[in-house]
């Protein structure tokens, strides 16, 4: 029997035979483009929903989520960002739009981008700027615009709807944390520091009271507190804590003003 028949077999009895007869079912070469064929048909199939699945993914998914509806969007280059961002407005959500680390954009690309934007009716647009944004995005969404707002922090020269209370080194190192892949969320909601007082060491000085001698080591002082034995040394902090993310003050008055408009009921 030749080698290249197919070790596959159909057996079926012959009436009034004893023994069965073995055919050969096909031969190796004819499988195989079988095989071809079936797999051509396949792809033929298979690839164009591969390609719907891969369209229907909205591009607006990579826009963080800040809560209550707000989304963020960090821009790099405006040249190959701008198609994720005419995803991202062209959705209803509101949208925080950080231009702060953005790059310069190519000559002649920022008319057209610009007037495409400066006319899309949208809820609500937060433009986040600062001194390092280039002048040729700075002077495209100055277009005014329904819903839009520019903010960026109170810098000299730069001209923004609404100026926060930051200094450059603070927006920088935001701006920083933000661009090495701090989420969004990290650099807000932070407690500003407090200035904390000595109530005790207030009274004297508003009595004119002498500041009590410390109490010896393991006695127990007026207020009952009991001083630290001999060779006790304060609790110092963890040097190997991680250091928290800086604050982003420009990023949080963007939210603040997205649910204070929420609360008046200015926005859906």
């Amino acid at each position: 029997m030749p080698l290249s028949w197919l070790p596959v077999f159909c057996a079926f009895r012959i009436p009034g035979g004893e023994f069965p007869q073995l055919l050969p079912v096909m031969r190796h070469r004819n499988l195989h483009r079988i095989l071809t064929a079936c797999a051509c048909l396949f792809s033929l199939f298979a690839l164009p929903g591969s390609r719907l699945r891969a369209e229907t993914v909205p591009s607006f998914s990579a826009a963080a989520d800040l809560g209550e509806g707000l989304r963020y969007l960090r821009i790099n280059n405006i040249d190959t960002d701008g198609a994720a961002l005419q995803a991202a407005l062209s959705q209803p959500a509101p949208l925080v739009i950080d231009l702060r680390a953005a790059a310069a954009p190519r000559d002649g690309g920022v008319a057209g981008f610009a007037g495409r934007t400066a006319h899309d009716p949208a809820p609500l647009r937060l433009l986040l700027v600062n001194a390092g944004t280039p002048a040729g995005l700075l002077r495209a969404f100055a277009l005014p615009a329904p819903g839009w707002l520019t903010l960026g922090p109170a810098t000299p020269g730069l001209a923004v709807d609404i100026a926060v209370s930051a200094s450059v080194e603070a927006d920088r190192r935001a701006v920083a944390a933000l661009a090495a892949g701090t989420p969004p969320e990290k650099l807000l909601n932070r407690q500003p520091e407090k200035n904390r007082y000595d109530e005790a060491a207030l009274i004297r000085d508003y009595t004119n009271q002498p500041a009590e001698a410390p109490a010896p080591a393991g006695h127990t002082s007026n207020d009952g507190t009991e001083s630290a034995p001999p060779g006790a040394s304060a609790a110092q902090p963890d040097a190997d804590a991680a250091e928290s993310p800086p604050a982003d003050a420009v990023l949080q008055r963007a939210r603040d003003i997205h649910r204070a408009l929420l609360a008046l009921k200015k926005i859906p």
